[in-house]
């Protein structure tokens, strides 16, 4: 037998090649985040925006703002949830401009804010939200966000919880526990970029289904505007950066030593300073479950639940937005001066008396809205015909909604060649063509967006 040859300049052993291998990592990752699109941050103000917003810079963030109601009243601020915007409250501002000065911000990196490199965390927000609240001169101010957007508020409420005397949150997303495994990997230098830059952009349909009740307020003209939304400059990098400072363990413990933790509360809890909580009872993003555990940790809290609604109560649940004023109402403080007597037996009089001198204090006037009047404000669900309520569409985004959605089993058939080819099986309805709903609450005949169906 004749040995085999091998030649000097082909031998290829098994250590080079895992040698090649390992060398050609960095090369094959580069490669790959160049076909997915490295996400970038936009420090500049954003293009287009509405002629009639208004802005506020701060730190090198241009941020913008909604103002409503009458500047010498209290001051609410509502702060918006992940991937959404101060429109998300366009539901709820005018009910709170009667009484209230109502501000509603973008955070950085939403909105029409402005998406420069940096720290996005709650804390950070917290920050940059004080000091536009101290340029526009507002001391003190009861709080209000919405999902993500409530770690936010809690972090305001740490840092100066003086300036707080009261808390609403909707849909709380607190909990190390609600981030979904997608924001975990995201943390992952490299991986986040990969990550955020194939998929931050895709699948709006499915992830805003995760976050209604009633598939009716998901249309193909809302996916579109948010789908817009997100093609803003600097939006995918700014998202992702928020992504990575999903860690509540120590926003908890903080809260513990403030006004609001159960560990100020006295007996009666007299001490300790209110907090309500609104949420769906079929939220699918933030279960009703972690309400009960809030419960737990705040000294003086209370939970007000909606039935037939998802993660966004402001838009399907009319009833929330009332319990939200009844909660801010101003509690009328009578002069140290002022005794009052005993009440006396009651005595036929002419009628009129001392009630007629005190007349409530927002029957006096309307507070000067511009812009919110064509807000509906009741839609109860029986009622097909009404139209969505302004702002249904940003707030369906609210990214925490879906990421876990990307590893989970498919409902509907899909195929995606990225940016280019999109074939897809999936009901989208349009409330302009619903025919009413049928003795379960559901549409008597639905048509989706391609057409062809038939009603008698």
């Amino acid at each position: 037998m004749t040995a085999a040859r091998t030649s000097p300049h082909l031998r290829v052993t098994h250590t080079s090649l895992m040698s090649l291998a390992f060398a050609a990592r960095p090369v094959l990752a580069f490669l790959v985040l160049l076909l997915a699109g490295c996400p970038r941050f936009h420090a500049e103000p954003l293009p287009n925006a509405p002629a009639d917003a208004t802005f506020v810079d701060i730190d090198g963030v241009h941020v913008r703002y909604r103002e409503a109601g009458k500047r010498d009243a209290p001051a609410v601020v509502l702060i918006h949830g992940f991937g959404a915007s101060s429109d998300s409250w366009l539901p709820v501002i005018p009910a709170l401009a009667a009484t209230h000065r109502v501000i509603a911000i973008d955070l950085k990196g939403f909105g029409w804010t402005s998406r420069p490199e940096g720290d996005y965390s709650p804390a950070a927000q917290a920050k940059l939200v004080w000091r536009v609240l101290d340029k526009l001169g507002v001391v003190e101010a009861a709080l209000v966000g919405h999902s993500w957007g409530t770690s936010v508020v809690m972090s305001m409420m740490v840092a100066q919880p003086a300036r707080v005397p009261r808390v609403a949150l909707y849909a709380a997303y607190l909990y190390d526990d609600q981030v979904p495994g997608f924001f975990r990997w995201a943390e992952k230098r490299g991986l986040g970029e990969l990550l955020f830059g194939l998929f931050y952009k895709e699948r709006i349909d499915e992830r805003a289904a995760l976050a209604y009740y009633d598939e009716r307020f998901i249309t193909e003209p809302r996916v579109e505007r948010v789908k817009r939304d997100l093609a803003k400059p600097g939006t995918t990098a700014a998202a992702l950066a928020a992504a990575r400072g999903h860690r509540f363990a120590e926003l908890h413990r903080a809260i513990a030593r403030t006004p609001f933790g159960r560990n100020a509360a006295t007996a009666d809890g007299s001490h300790t300073k209110p907090v309500l909580l609104l949420w769906g009872e079929q939220d699918q993003v933030t279960p009703v479950r972690f309400a009960h555990r809030l419960l737990a940790e705040l000294g003086n809290a209370e939970l007000k639940s909606y039935a037939r609604c998802g993660h966004i109560p402001m838009v399907e649940a009319p009833q929330s937005t009332r319990d939200l004023v009844a909660f801010l109402e101003p509690v009328p403080v009578l002069p140290a001066t002022v005794v009052v007597p005993p009440v006396a037996p009651a005595e036929p009089t002419g009628g009129g008396g001392a009630d007629g001198g005190q007349g409530g204090g927002v029957g006096g006037g309307e507070a000067e809205v511009g812009g919110y009047s064509d807000v509906i404000l009741e839609l109860p669900n029986t009622r097909p015909d009404r139209a969505l309520p302004i702002g249904a569409d940003l707030a369906t985004l609210g990214a925490e909604l879906t990421p876990r959605h990307y590893a989970s089993p498919r409902e509907n058939m899909e195929i995606v060649v990225h940016g280019a080819l999109r074939v897809r099986d999936i009901q989208l309805y349009n409330l302009d063509l619903d025919r009413g709903l049928d003795s379960t609450g559901q549409p008597i005949a639905p048509v989706p967006l391609g057409g062809g169906q038939r009603v008698d």
